[in-house]
């Protein structure tokens, strides 16, 4: 995995913008910078989903809410892949792991959010630790940082250049449609149509690299073990 900071991530999508002609007074500020980067990341992450893992302390209930119980849970996104229980904490023990199968627990949903679900026999002793291994979004922490796979690093660039590039194109629209002078408006619309094939340029630069390694788009909820 590559760590990247969110200020290189910055240049690099500003960088991008500006070599390919993005006029001063159409660049994106700095909070319409963050949130291409926030929906970028997002996007990268229905491609490349993070995997989570966290210990959870067992109260000795057979279901746990996943959205209250694992920190990164995002409803609606996140998948359980895998439960180890009882934890095996002797990384120096070739024996099995305790990995629950499928038939051991299920993921379901109630009207208050999605829970997992021990079945009996199954169920983790009070006090007693297992550990979830589950798919996350991808976003900066608390350092402004953010993980990425290996190799994807101007991949994820291109996508964030993809959004701004749209956002740009659609700033020049609303320019058109304010102005009175045909001239400027003919213009404005030939750089608002530059932009969106720009968008368009730099979204399929994204998809080719990734589909060199994966070749479809991840689907959350249809996530299964090999």
């Amino acid at each position: 995995m590559a760590t990247i900071a969110k200020s290189d991530l910055k240049t690099w999508l500003l960088n991008t913008l500006n070599s390919e002609g993005v006029p001063n007074d159409k660049q994106p500020s700095d909070t319409e910078v963050d949130q291409i980067m926030e929906d970028g990341l997002r996007e990268y992450s229905s491609y490349r989903p993070r995997q989570a893992v966290e210990d959870v302390t067992s109260d000795g209930s057979n279901k746990y809410a996943l959205a209250t119980t694992l920190d990164s849970y995002t409803d609606e996104f996140s998948r359980v892949l895998e439960i180890e229980s009882p934890i095996e904490e002797d990384l120096d023990d070739f024996g099995e792991i305790n990995v629950l199968t499928r038939d051991q627990w299920r993921e379901y949903r109630r009207p208050d959010g999605m829970y997992i679900r021990f079945i009996s026999g199954q169920v983790p002793a009070s006090g007693e630790n297992f550990r979830v291994t589950y798919t996350a979004l991808r976003a900066f922490n608390s350092s402004d940082q953010v993980t990425v796979t290996d190799g994807d690093k101007y991949a994820l660039v291109d996508l964030m250049a993809s959004i701004g590039f749209r956002l740009v194109a659609g700033k020049f629209a609303r320019t058109t449609n304010r102005t009175t002078v045909r001239a400027d408006s003919t213009d404005h619309e030939d750089v608002s149509r530059r932009m969106l094939n720009l968008a368009k340029e730099y979204m399929a630069k994204f998809e080719t690299h990734i589909q060199r390694v994966v070749p479809r788009r991840f689907t959350a909820h249809r996530i299964k073990r090999a």
